[in-house]
């Protein structure tokens, strides 16, 4: 019988005909092919989800960057818009307080 960590005394035996032999060693053949058609539709099917948990990673850092993108450009409209308030604000004192100063120098 064969000895190779496969294919044992279980499906060989000195007892058997050759014929049986063939038989039982095409029955293993078959059953590691099954088991390794097995192993490759699980291995499939976790790639499967490894690349869509990517795809959704992706995703998720794509539209957090839009989103950090977006706060940054309203924040910016923002402050570019209070700056210009202060400024006409300031402008609006200064004049009034140059003719204020004007008034009393006359």
């Amino acid at each position: 019988a064969a000895r190779n960590g496969v294919l044992t005394d279980h499906y060989l035996t000195e007892t058997m005909t050759s014929s049986d032999q063939v038989a039982a060693l095409s029955r293993r053949i078959s059953e590691l092919e099954s088991e390794v058609a097995k192993t490759g539709k699980q291995i499939a099917s976790q790639n499967t989800t490894i690349l869509e948990q990517r795809k959704e990673m992706g995703t998720v850092s794509g539209n957090l960057g839009d989103t950090v993108a977006r706060d940054m450009h309203q924040l910016r409209e923002t402050c570019l818009s209070r700056v210009e308030t202060l400024i006409t604000e300031l402008e609006s004192r200064c004049e009034a307080h140059l003719r204020t100063r004007d008034q009393q120098i006359e």
